[in-house]
């Protein structure tokens, strides 16, 4: 259940002035703009508020969030908390192979659900990979126009998998310590002295480069788990539960 404007107003230190309360509406000093009049106007009814000066406006959430300094997202899952387990759409089963998949009984389901989140989880790790790796040596090349032509390539591939913020997340990559991170700069790495060995630097042939790279790995890493061996090529443990095929993660 959404809090009440005025209670969050209150609970976080706001200064109301007694004679501007009525039935409709209460008034604050603004803190967004720190005017001197009470010209933040709260409505308990609708549970809105708009500040009259400076016109910042919004819902219960978006208040708190600006008071508190956390995101949306961050405010409304602490009153609607995500479940444990989501689903997953038509689009995000099909990256994983489970696009066939339809709910029989509830327990059934239960089970495929743990199994169809374990893949996913999987998948989500092999793309963060594939594409950091992709992006770290993209990042290294000094022809401006060609970068810019290599990631606009790379944008419309990570449109593609179907995760989302995929391109928030492997751009926190870049300060931020992964796994996934630290395989996907391995391969990068790899596969950029492969092509300044050659001197070969146009799209396709880094794109194949790094993609070999990323194959080989996954070929190699597929044989490990055959023999029971559930980790990545460089020692990352994987919670596999099922041998999904590998061209899903390629």
């Amino acid at each position: 259940m959404l809090p009440s404007i005025v209670d969050v107003a209150n609970e976080l230190g706001l200064e109301c002035v007694e004679r501007t309360r009525s039935k409709k509406e209460v008034y604050y000093r603004c803190p967004f703009c720190a005017h001197h009049n009470p010209k933040l106007s709260l409505n308990p009814a609708k549970n809105v508020f708009k500040c009259w000066h400076c016109g910042e406006s919004g819902g219960v959430l978006d208040f708190e969030a600006k008071l508190t300094g956390k995101t949306f997202t961050e405010i409304k899952q602490q009153y609607f908390p995500l479940k444990a387990k989501s689903s997953l759409n038509a689009r995000q089963r099909k990256k994983i192979g489970w696009h066939e998949f339809k709910k029989q009984s509830e327990e059934t389901y239960k089970q495929h659900a743990e199994d169809m989140t374990a893949d996913w989880q999987l998948y989500q790790f092999f793309m963060c990979r594939k594409y950091f790796a992709y992006l770290s040596v993209i990042s290294l090349i000094d022809d401006d126009i060609r970068r810019s032509e290599l990631v606009d390539w790379w944008c419309d591939e990570v449109r593609r998998t179907e995760i989302p913020s995929m391109t928030t997340i492997v751009l926190e990559g870049f300060s931020k310590s992964a796994p996934w991170q630290a395989e996907g700069a391995h391969i990068a790495d790899t596969a950029f002295e492969v092509c300044r060995a050659t001197g070969d630097f146009e799209l396709a042939d880094i794109v194949v480069n790094t993609a070999f790279l990323l194959f080989s790995t996954l070929q190699d890493e597929v044989e490990m788990w055959q023999w029971g061996r559930y980790e990545t090529k460089f020692g990352h443990p994987l919670p596999i539960k099922n041998l999904t095929e590998a061209r899903y993660f390629l």
